[in-house]
């Protein structure tokens, strides 16, 4: 069985594709609160439910520490990074990044432990592969979305994982996405497609 780490957690449902592969535990990273606050609910009920010991976190990722970001919340749903900030009429709230690596240190998590990445925090990818540099010398597999945010950016996040040692392909499960492994962990395709 592996551990996961998944950085924008999607769907509740994502949550129970992985549970329904036998992961023994996923730690969930989510920058945007309502998703936090509802999936946090869930999550408790499947670990009391299952004994399992998944966790949600409440952290905005990125290449480093301390790099201060405004998003407008418009209603309960919306939660939009702010580009210009001129153009702010809607309340906002700002959230400080931090690496992947700080994060697991600051939590006492051994990165040792968590086989697998999955990224779904939508034009973050690249970013957020810069701030696990740490990280990405122990885990086997990474996973993230081949979509709008992430096709123009594809060339440049393979050549980083390329050159941390990994393969990367295209891989297809209901959207298209792109998965890295390393070397002699093929078998980890089964706990992320």
């Amino acid at each position: 069985m592996v551990k996961i780490i998944q950085i924008g957690l999607g769907s509740f449902e994502e949550y129970k594709f992985h549970i329904s592969r036998k992961v023994e535990q996923v730690i969930c990273i989510e920058h945007v609160p309502y998703l936090v606050t509802i999936n946090k609910i869930k999550i408790d009920t499947v670990n009391y439910q299952r004994n399992r010991k998944d966790r949600i976190f409440h952290e905005l990722l990125g290449r480093e520490i301390n790099l201060k970001k405004k998003f407008k919340v418009d209603g309960v749903r919306s939660f939009d990074l702010v580009v210009d900030e001129k153009e702010i009429t809607d309340p906002c709230i700002e959230l400080t990044t931090q690496t992947l690596d700080r994060f697991l240190e600051i939590k006492n998590m051994n990165p040792e432990e968590y086989e697998c990445l999955i990224i779904r925090d939508q034009g973050m990818e690249y970013d957020i592969l810069l701030g696990a540099e740490n990280y990405l010398h122990n885990t086997k597999c990474v996973q993230f979305p081949l979509n709008k945010s992430t096709k123009d950016g594809f060339l440049q996040i393979k050549k980083y994982l390329e050159s941390k040692s990994f393969i990367v392909e295209e891989v297809s499960r209901n959207d298209k996405y792109a998965l890295a492994y390393k070397p002699g962990f093929e078998s980890y395709k089964y706990w992320m497609i």
